[in-house]
């Protein structure tokens, strides 16, 4: 009998197993750029605190982890979910246009 592959697999290739098969719902794109955003892995992180500086260290080093998953294994994706976030953006946009103008009328 063969053991399922969760098993077999060791921790990081199991992880990119699942990132593959993740990545590809919008729901987990939309969810994963949230997280970029929340945690600024691209943002300087000094401060002259010492307490903020690692407190935006340990959020910028999760947002790496990510991102470094992300553009190693499926670099295309993050193209994909930059122009998915601006075309929400857009929507909503629009959509806060047509009600002012709504309420103007």
């Amino acid at each position: 009998m063969t053991k399922p592959d969760h098993i077999m697999l060791d921790e990081n290739e199991m992880i990119k197993r699942d990132f593959k098969d993740l990545i590809k719902q919008p729901e987990f794109r939309r969810f994963i750029w949230w997280l970029l955003e929340q945690t600024a892995p691209l943002m300087p992180e000094f401060s002259n605190d010492a307490m903020i500086q690692s407190y935006r260290s340990g959020k910028s080093d999760l947002g790496k982890q990510v991102m470094s998953l992300l553009l190693a294994n499926h670099p295309e994706k993050y193209k994909q979910m930059g122009d998915e976030r601006k075309s929400i953006l857009k929507a909503r946009e629009e959509a806060n246009k047509d009600e002012r103008d709504n309420r103007i009328n």
